[in-house]
């Protein structure tokens, strides 16, 4: 991330991929960060995107998968791929921790997203790790077992 300050005197933050949070004395909170074009943001659970002049909302962010699933209106009944799938098409986006197969080795937190397209991915603050194209209930299972998915319950 870089400051700067310009002519105006307005505090200038380039390269802010990792994120931004603004928080007001009475709690509300707003998120920025940069992408490779573009800007996400989100206030409440509302999740969007600022790109090529356009603002749109991308989904809505969760801090567990029993607000996925109250949101969907089901009840936790273990971890249930249906639901999580459900979720994914409705536009949710859920933070979870991994633990890859592939460089870099180590732990990951990110979000577990369903793009426009059908293509299951995770974003971190610089990074998109694309994951498979209409995915099946029995494919995020053993994805779940093969990366040791889990949720962040922040």
């Amino acid at each position: 991330m870089k400051l700067n300050v310009n002519e105006k005197g307005n505090i200038v933050l380039e390269e802010v991929f990792a994120g931004l949070s603004l928080k007001s004395e009475d709690g509300e909170e707003f998120g920025i960060c940069m992408r490779d074009s573009g800007f996400e943001f989100q206030y409440g659970n509302e999740l969007w995107q600022a790109k090529d002049g356009k603002v749109q909302k991308i989904g809505t962010a969760h801090t567990s998968i029993e607000s996925v699933m109250e949101e969907m209106g089901h009840v936790p009944d273990g971890l249930r791929m249906d639901i999580i799938l459900e979720g994914l098409q409705k536009g949710i986006s859920v933070p979870i921790t991994f633990e890859p197969t592939f460089e870099p080795k180590g732990r990951i937190i990110g979000d577990l997203f369903m793009d426009s397209e059908g293509y299951v991915s995770v974003k971190t603050g610089t990074t998109e790790y694309y994951g498979k194209k209409n995915p099946t209930e029995q494919d995020l299972k053993d994805a779940w077992e093969k990366l040791k998915i889990k949720f962040n319950n922040n």
